[in-house]
């Protein structure tokens, strides 16, 4: 612990960064980022239809709080190691630190363990995917499909999953070279940004309808209707425009600060 902090400067050691950091200001990390937590937690499919899928209320709970302190390792499992693999190997983590985990397990796992470790981490990215396409394979057969066709047979309602399924499956994998052309250099900045799209109107739907039960379905639908397509601008002058062709102010701005504006907008 000490070599490390011998190495790095006391910022790669705190969580509150400056106001002008450019990825993680402390104002939107205390403000900005727990708005994509509550939807990531409370409104997420993937993660909702685990908790709907208890045997009762006081189970779902226990077992939010059981993931809940489930979320304290990520500093030790991930983070962490993301130090020590940038102390180690400067030069490969420096040109691309999405590597960084699997120069360590390359580098200092002895044979006999390497080959056991890259199994353990492709059989956590399959659970990952997997339990992502079926979450999304039953949206659209519970709330749309159904919705649809009220009187479908059960059997075809599962074929018409697994089929939404490849076609999602297909379009994630046409979508990888979007990822590549992206200026965005680490591959969590991505996600975070592409997910503030639609996480400040849903967590503002969700928490209005925990507060008060006078909010109407009308309202909620207007509200995720008139955000998203902001959310979906600020994409696209952010992210996907190169530098040059794009609107500077939307281009410099923090995810996390617009997170903030768009949820006081969806509010």
């Amino acid at each position: 612990w000490s070599g490390l902090k011998k190495r790095f400067p006391g910022s790669h050691f705190s969580i509150l960064q400056p106001l002008d950091d450019p990825d993680y200001p402390w104002l939107g990390m205390l403000f900005g980022l727990p708005i994509n937590s509550i939807w990531y937690w409370c409104c997420d499919q993937v993660m909702v239809q685990r908790v709907l899928a208890a045997k009762s209320v006081k189970v779902g709970q226990q077992g939010c709080v059981f993931a809940a302190w489930f979320k304290l390792l990520p500093m030790f499992i991930m983070v962490l190691p993301g130090l020590i693999a940038m102390a180690l190997y400067p030069e490969e983590v420096s040109k691309d630190t999405n590597v960084a985990y699997a120069v360590l397990v390359t580098r200092l796992m002895p044979d006999g363990l390497r080959g056991p470790m890259v199994a353990v981490m492709l059989s956590s990215f399959m659970a990952s995917l997997a339990s992502s396409f079926n979450s999304c394979s039953t949206v659209f057969t519970m709330d749309v499909y159904l919705r649809l066709r009220p009187d479908v047979a059960e059997a075809d309602l599962v074929q018409k999953g697994r089929i939404f399924t490849l076609g999602l499956a297909a379009a994630s994998l046409c979508w990888l070279p979007v990822i590549e052309a992206s200026p965005e250099r680490q591959l969590f900045l991505y996600i975070q940004k592409m997910q503030m799209i639609w996480t400040a109107p849903i967590s503002a739907v969700f928490l209005a309808t925990c507060i008060s039960d006078r909010v109407s379905g009308r309202a909620a639908w207007c509200t995720v209707a008139i955000a998203i397509p902001v959310g979906l601008i600020f994409w696209v002058f952010n992210t996907v425009i190169p530098e040059e062709s794009g609107v500077k102010f939307l281009r410099d701005m923090n995810y996390l600060y617009f997170s903030e504006l768009h949820f006081l907008l969806s509010v």
